[in-house]
């Protein structure tokens, strides 16, 4: 049964606020959920930041989420009402429609998911990841005190105000105490029995070569952060979220989940087994904490009622010195790329950033293609020939690396007609040169298949490490320019690191490098100690293909 107070709310006939979605500037996308997207907007009147959850109404139709929906707005006009104890939790402000969206205007985390930030950076340090997780848990508090479980803690639900202090999101699967129902009336439950099978596949017995896949009830929550009772249709309570605060504390220190598989039903498998392990390297006090939430059954973790409540969670050792009446006034740490301690290496910070902005008033096809990135891009394939400016580089200075492989020692200056004629003289001394030292690599290096035709000018065998964990890959950086990696074990195309011109190389020491782009870090570290030379190389060819990205730095 829905509980009293949720009824109570979603009755509420108060107008929050009268608004419509020509009262907002839409600036930049905060993130995107199963049926929704949050953007980043400015009120035209007050100048005022909001977060504006988007919900199209097809899609809400398709997926019977109105219910959802609905319960989601009970919930956050609860929280609403008594928003001035707790700083840390988003907040309503205003709801309006039309006719293809439902809009929900709430406080703006204006700094992005912290979700974005851990993908950009990969891991947090010990002192970042006590104070986020400290925040949280007084997010955690405040709601569980209104008797809401949010059941989807994860890293996109937590979001950074302008203060970089967070704020707890989406409340999208949340439930009052008592309310186990899902939006179409019915438990939420997947037979443990099922998962733990060691197939995913039940075969027939009365006719062994048919199969059938078993059929999963649906369930709330992100997979890799998802608790042993919400999987299974146990009745959950505030230990729930506890559960997925410990993987997120064990994802900020390491940078990965500790919970992975090749598909979704091994996972939930090593959830109800508890199957996980921590890297080399993982700190003691917060190894401690994550092994007291990641507990099987609830009333046993840290934080239970049988285990001391949330008092007694608050007093583990990994939050000493947490002032937990004066978080707010506490200035947040910085978040910067920073690359764990290993042992061949010390901890690396780096104090790199990147800015960007452009406005536009509106909830428009345009502005959400602007908001996702896409403008960028439709400029550069819509390059037209005619519009193509000379080539104009004299006396290149590039490392001794790129010289000794194709990069002749000075370019000259040549007109071209066309942009492939002129990146082809970017590195060959003509058209039938280049052509030659491709057809070369076609048949003599291994790697060629990877590289879309491109031409290879540095290769070498790197760890590209992500908080704790790394992994061996053939980096090759080729004209384009492109810079792909390989799983040379396997053979197999696993990324590339994407140009641009705020792309930057920052060298550590002989061995460790980072590439930083606007949206991640890349941590490097080259056994060969050839780390510079990486270093040269990049920038030598972003030298050739953004000439103007060097001029706008001084």
């Amino acid at each position: 049964m829905i509980s009293t107070a949720l009824q109570k709310a979603g009755q509420n006939k108060e107008v929050l606020s009268e608004r419509t979605a020509n009262n907002f500037y839409f600036l930049d996308a905060l993130g995107e959920g199963a049926f929704s997207t949050v953007y980043l907007c400015v009120e035209v009147d007050t100048g005022q930041n909001y977060a504006i959850k988007v919900m199209r109404k097809e899609d809400i139709t398709k997926k019977k989420k109105y219910k959802c929906i609905m319960r989601e707005k009970a919930i956050m006009t609860i929280l609403k009402e008594t928003a001035w104890q707790c700083p840390f939790v988003a907040t309503l402000y205003s709801t309006f429609q039309d006719d293809y969206n439902l809009f929900f205007a709430m406080t703006c985390g204006i700094n992005g998911e912290l979700l974005k930030h851990l993908r950009k950076i990969g891991c947090f340090d010990e002192e970042t990841t006590r104070f986020y997780t400290a925040e949280i848990l007084q997010a955690l508090n405040f709601i569980h005190n209104q008797s809401v479980i949010h059941r989807d803690l994860k890293p996109e639900n937590v979001i950074l105000s302008g203060t970089w202090h967070i704020l707890l999101a989406d409340f999208g699967s949340a439930r009052m105490l008592g309310d186990e129902t899902d939006e179409e009336g019915t438990t939420h439950v997947i037979p443990a029995r099922v998962i733990l099978d060691e197939e995913e596949d039940i075969v027939d017995q009365g006719d062994p070569s048919k199969t059938k896949t078993p059929q999963r009830s649906s369930f709330v929550g992100t997979v890799e952060y998802i608790s042993p009772e919400v999987v299974t249709g146990i009745s959950f309570g505030p230990e729930t979220d506890y559960w997925a605060l410990g993987a997120m504390i064990y994802q900020m220190i390491s940078g990965n989940p500790p919970f992975k598989g090749i598909s979704e039903y091994k996972m939930l498998r090593k959830i109800l087994m508890c199957d996980y392990s921590f890297p080399t390297g993982f700190p003691e006090d917060s190894k401690d904490l994550v092994r007291r939430l990641l507990v099987n059954d609830r009333h046993d973790r840290l934080g239970s009622q049988r285990d001391g409540g949330v008092t007694k969670l608050m007093q583990h050792k990994f939050f000493d010195n947490i002032d937990w009446d004066n978080l707010i006034n506490v200035k947040p740490p910085q978040i910067t790329p920073y690359l764990p301690a290993s042992d061949t290496e010390p901890a690396f910070y780096s104090k790199k950033h990147f800015d960007n902005d452009k406005i536009k008033p509106g909830y428009d096809e345009l502005n959400e293609v602007r908001m996702f990135g896409f403008d960028g891009h439709f400029e550069m394939f819509n390059l037209k020939t005619e519009e193509y400016e000379p080539t104009k580089l004299v006396d290149l200075n590039v490392p001794d690396e790129l010289k000794g492989l194709t990069i002749p020692n000075e370019i000259v200056v040549r007109e071209v007609d066309s942009p492939l004629k002129a990146m082809k003289l970017m590195f060959a001394k003509s058209e039938a040169h280049y052509d030659l030292l491709l057809e070369k690599q076609r048949t003599t290096n291994q790697y060629h298949r990877f590289t879309d035709n491109h031409l290879i000018l540095k290769e070498g065998i790197i760890e590209k490490k992500k908080g704790l964990f790394a992994r061996k890959r053939m980096f090759l950086l080729t004209d384009g320019p492109h810079l792909y990696y390989i799983d040379f074990v396997n053979m197999e195309y696993k990324g590339e690191i994407p140009w641009s011109e705020s792309l930057e190389t920052e060298s550590k020491n002989f061995r460790t490098f980072f590439v930083h782009t606007p949206n991640r870090t890349y941590f490097l570290y080259d056994p060969n100690s050839a780390a510079s030379s990486w270093c040269e190389a990049i920038d030598a060819v972003k030298m050739l293909y953004y000439p103007e990205a060097e001029k706008k730095k001084h």
